[in-house]
């Protein structure tokens, strides 16, 4: 009899909200996002330029239900993944926060990042694991933002097998090999393409 009495409590704790960081768990639940959308470029070394010269833009305020704000959150913890199929590889270090968050919980992702691969499906920030939504309590995850590189085949290095892919790119328009993002594959591609050959990971 008391295990049927216990299990609907259980139940309940579950579906209120903040139970989870009530039991010890951490639940971002409060935390919020400000994205500037767009498309950016990324390359295997992170030479490139940086996401805010591109115009694009992440800032994150990292909040837990029970502790508030989050100061000094590792920024190992924080990190960029997207649920493309075809998806974005990464250097070491190349996809997560500038900097540890502040005494506002806040930090942001606005270098230059560092992998190979592309994708139009979008950008989820996570924290320790966990999809941080845009909005506090609620909202989408995904962030209206697309990403190319010179590594098209996402192996983190720039060679030869990216240079066939590329050329294929020319004849029939891809997004992939759009660096100036103009809505064509050109000249002026091509002359980015070039300067980042031999390119990759530190």
């Amino acid at each position: 009899m008391r295990i049927l009495v216990v299990i609907p409590l259980f139940i309940a704790l579950l579906l209120t909200p903040g139970a989870v960081a009530r039991a010890g768990w951490p639940d971002y639940a409060p935390s919020e996002i400000i994205v500037t959308p767009g498309a950016f470029v990324m390359t295997p070394s992170g030479s490139g330029e940086s996401l805010q010269d591109q115009g694009v833009a992440i800032e994150l305020w990292l909040r837990d239900y029970i502790r508030g704000v989050l100061v000094d959150f590792p920024r190992q913890d924080l990190w960029l993944e997207t649920p493309s199929v075809v998806g974005l590889t990464w250097c070491s270090g190349g996809r997560i926060a500038d900097s540890n968050t502040d005494a506002e919980g806040h930090t942001s992702f606005r270098r230059a990042l560092a992998g190979g691969g592309w994708s139009e499906a979008g950008l989820t920030v996570y924290a320790a694991g966990e999809a941080i939504a845009q909005t506090p309590f609620g909202g989408d995850t995904l962030m209206d933002l697309r990403v190319n590189s010179p590594d098209i085949n996402g192996d983190l290095v720039v060679d030869l097998s990216d240079i066939a892919l590329f050329g294929n790119d020319l004849v029939s328009y891809h997004f992939r090999a759009d660096y100036d993002h103009d809505g064509q594959v050109n000249l002026t591609d091509i002359a980015l393409f070039a300067g980042w050959i031999g390119d990759r990971c530190p």
